[in-house]
């Protein structure tokens, strides 16, 4: 994998360059790299920040929507991407898989499963 160091994702080395801004100069990711984990509705950013913190893993949060946006329709519909340390990529996916499946059975709405496609990143 490669990383952008501009949209902090991580890319096939195939593509060549970024598919969000299309920059080439990629590089391979560092530990310490923030790196895309995933985004979801305002409502969840407590639960996945202390699901992360619990596990002494630091976490970055980019909103999606602008101030604009936000002052129509309030934060509620606001759209949260969530960016950890490269070496800690693989430890919070399956933290929030565990997470996500315990809001399921508790009888929470249905979520969208986590998916970890680059293609879908910010």
């Amino acid at each position: 994998m490669l990383y952008c160091e501009i949209c902090m994702i991580l890319i096939e080395p195939d593509e060549g360059k970024c598919p969000d801004c299309r920059h080439k100069k990629l590089r391979p990711p560092k530990d310490n790299d923030p790196v895309y984990l995933l985004s979801k509705e305002l409502l969840w950013s407590g639960g996945i920040e202390e699901v992360l913190g619990e596990n002494g893993i630091p976490c970055m949060k980019k909103s999606t929507q602008g101030s604009a946006f936000n002052a129509i329709f309030g934060h509620f519909g606001d759209i949260i991407g969530f960016y950890v340390p490269y070496a800690a990529l693989e430890k919070s996916r399956e933290l929030l898989a565990d997470f996500m499946e315990v809001g399921e059975a508790e009888g929470g709405e249905e979520l969208e499963d986590i998916e970890y496609d680059e293609e879908e990143q910010l």
